[in-house]
């Protein structure tokens, strides 16, 4: 069901993925994360979309949702704000609000595809959590990080060497996607 619902989002809204571009929906449930419904404001969609622009600028439409859905999973988790707006611009996180640069994007088409992005993952998080037969223990609406609560750039133009706080928190990688890599506690 949730593959159908990509598939004619991703027709409608995204004209250049195809079925081909997309993966098959693991059957995951996420640690630590409750199954709830994404409250976001346009405010909120906004960030969500300026994070995806710049922390996913080169990546492909699975990259970007990647980088989303850690946003979203943060909302639920007791760690972090229950905002999308105050995740993103929480102290020493995503070092694109912090830099003291300018964060307007600038790039019209990849500002498009970030807001895209933004829309599509929140729609698929809630729509997850609606569909009739939807069962918690054997669905999740994050199916491409597993519940991964933090990533870095481990490759690619921007890589950086592991941050401490991987070993220091003792935390498993989920996935690696595009330039990224992901962990969950």
């Amino acid at each position: 069901m949730k593959l159908i619902i990509v598939l004619i989002y991703c027709s409608l809204c995204l004209p250049n993925t195809t079925a081909s571009t997309l993966i098959p929906v693991p059957k995951i449930q996420p640690e630590n994360i409750k199954m709830e419904y994404v409250n976001y404001s346009n405010e909120d969609m906004r960030y969500l979309a300026l994070n995806i622009y710049h922390e996913g600028r080169g990546e492909d439409l699975h990259g970007r949702m990647a980088i989303a859905f850690v946003v979203i999973n943060r909302t639920f988790h007791r760690r972090f704000p229950d905002s999308i707006k105050e995740v993103v611009i929480q102290p020493d996180q995503f070092s694109w609000y912090w830099d003291g640069k300018s964060d307007t994007p600038r790039d019209k088409p990849i500002w498009d595809a970030a807001k895209d992005t933004a829309k599509l993952c929140l729609e698929l998080y809630n729509t997850g959590a609606r569909v009739s037969h939807y069962d918690p223990l054997e669905d999740s609406p994050d199916w491409i990080v597993d519940g991964a609560l933090f990533y870095y750039a481990s490759s690619g133009p921007n890589k950086i060497k592991e941050p401490y706080w991987i070993a220091a928190e003792n935390m498993t990688e989920t996935v690696k996607l595009g330039h990224h890599s992901f962990f969950k506690l």
